[in-house]
């Protein structure tokens, strides 16, 4: 080649070694493509040479680096920048065809133990952990052996928790299968026997899922929540058990929203609430048709309420025009009808306080003729009081005070012959007195009292 080109070929190398020059491991590959690619025949090729050399172990250096991070494509492309007509190359190539090696051996022993795992063959799997010790490439004798060590603890004890889990659920029952659950979910997924375990905890969630039903149906509505949850442990469950978790919920608040005889605007909201929660089971659930059945009769229930709700303004009032009203209201609601019962239970109480209304008027003039305590007055005040007819709502009240005029009548009446026998004692006339105290008849108001005066003297004429 002619002086020309050698000179700007020279600059080249110049540049290129002053750009390697530098550290910078791009450019000492840049500057290694260039001058390595010079053939022997080439006027500068024995002089780039010892360059040729160096870069080629930083080339080298770098790729071993790559193959420690287990970087097989990144090492390869170093590699494949160092020439061939370099004395560095063979080396390179070497350690490629190490690195496979151990890999391959490295992927064979990881690969026996995996077998070994799912046959819970412990022996042959802790045999590879100890094959992995002895090769060179930290990738298998540390970070492989540390994550192999710990899938064998891992399924060992997977394996102790479906047994443990098997022996809990064996005596059937509710409480043994939520146990068995409970210690079947600490196993963990990514062991091989996770899988033998899912099996079992399908089957025992559906179980509890079952008798959690079955609990709705009876209305024992705690238990069947306490059900569901424990179903819900079991990941592959945990949807529907959350739907009957809603369905038993929802049952709950309606449950709530329907107690007692009066209607108020919060029980309207629980109601509601209970509505919105059974509303989220969808058709694909298998509670889908006792959601929808319990809707059906929680709307005729809210539409009642609302009717009653609107009833119960007017029958606050206590007045005889605003309680027909709520009575007028009230009786919308048909037979057959979920709120029957509490409309009627309402007309009842109104119809109670209308009749209060409307006697309390006859027991006021009663006790008004009554104040005296006069024979007439009183005698007044009873016929005042049997106005009151039976089955009123008064009446009881009213022959209450009937009674106790009665008794105040018969005192009336009968204490001037106990006076008169006291008297006749008083003068020694025991005899007398006796025989007037026994004109006060049994069942009258002060009989208890004259025979206590009778055997008294009785015992005097004895003493006598």
């Amino acid at each position: 080649e002619n002086s020309a080109t050698v000179t700007s070929e020279r600059a080249q190398r110049y540049c290129a070694q002053t750009a390697a020059e530098a550290g910078n491991l791009e450019d000492i590959l840049t500057s290694l493509d260039l001058v390595g690619a010079w053939s022997s025949s080439h006027p500068l090729h024995y002089e780039v040479q010892p360059l040729v050399e160096e870069w080629s172990w930083v080339a080298l250096r770098a790729a071993e680096r790559e193959l420690g991070d287990n970087q097989l494509q990144a090492a390869q492309a170093l590699i494949a920048r160092i020439p061939s007509t370099s004395p560095v190359y063979p080396q390179g190539q070497a350690a490629l065809a190490r690195w496979q090696t151990e890999w391959d051996q490295g992927r064979g022993l990881v690969a026996k133990a995996e077998k070994a795992l799912q046959r819970k063959d412990w022996t042959t799997a802790t045999a590879q952990l100890q094959a992995l010790g002895n090769l060179e490439n930290d990738h298998w004798r540390v970070e492989q052996v540390t994550l192999l060590s710990r899938r064998i603890q891992a399924e060992r004890r997977a394996v102790a928790l479906l047994n443990q889990a098997v022996a809990l659920a064996a005596p059937g029952g509710s409480q043994g299968l939520g146990r068995a659950l409970q210690t079947a979910t600490q196993i963990n997924p990514d062991t091989f026997t996770y899988q033998a375990a899912q099996v079992y905890l399908d089957r025992w969630s559906d179980l509890l899922l079952k008798l959690g039903l079955d609990r709705w149906y009876a209305s024992s509505l705690e238990e069947a929540l306490a059900l569901a949850r424990q179903a819900a442990l079991n990941p592959r469950r945990a949807q529907v058990a959350q739907e009957l978790i809603w369905l038993s919920r929802s049952r709950q608040l309606a449950q709530a929203s329907l107690q007692g005889w009066r209607t108020t605007p919060d029980q309207l909201i629980t109601l509601y609430q209970a509505m919105l929660m059974a509303n989220r089971i969808g058709s694909d659930s298998p509670y889908y048709g006792q959601a929808q059945s319990s809707l059906k009769t929680w709307r005729q229930h809210l539409e009642g309420m609302a009717t009653l709700q609107a009833a119960e303004g007017p029958g606050r009032l206590v007045h005889l025009d605003t309680l027909k009203l709520a009575m007028t209201q009230a009786q919308q609601i048909p037979p057959g009808h979920p709120q029957r019962v509490r409309a009627q239970t309402l007309i009842a109480h109104w119809q109670l306080t209308i009749e209060r209304l409307e006697d309390r008027p006859y027991l006021v003039e009663a006790h008004r003729l009554a104040k005296d305590k006069t024979m007439t007055g009183l005698q007044a005040a009873i016929e005042m009081a049997e106005k009151i007819a039976l089955e009123r709502a008064l009446r009881p009240e009213a022959q209450g005070w009937v009674y106790l005029w009665r008794v105040q009548i018969e005192e009336i009446e009968d204490r001037p012959i106990l006076n008169q026998a006291r008297r006749l004692a008083s003068q020694g006339n025991l005899f007398q007195a006796i025989a007037e105290a026994l004109n006060v008849k049994p069942g009258r108001a002060l009989y208890d009292e004259t025979q206590g005066a009778i055997a008294g003297w009785q015992w005097q004429v004895k003493q006598q």
